[in-house]
């Protein structure tokens, strides 16, 4: 009997953004003011990281 491989765990960062649904390819102004969301999106654009 063959071992499957377990799929291999991923954090990623999540922007939870009020009265818009964002799709993938779509362009738009974002506002962020919370802090915490200013420091996430920061450390994604210096990190070359994608964000959800």
């Amino acid at each position: 009997m063959m071992r499957s491989k377990k799929p291999e765990l991923q954090i990623i960062p999540v922007l939870p953004l009020r009265d818009v649904v964002v799709f993938p390819y779509m362009v738009m102004p974002l506002f962020v003011g919370r802090p915490k969301s200013i420091s996430s999106l920061d450390d994604a654009m210096q990190n070359n990281k994608n964000y959800y």
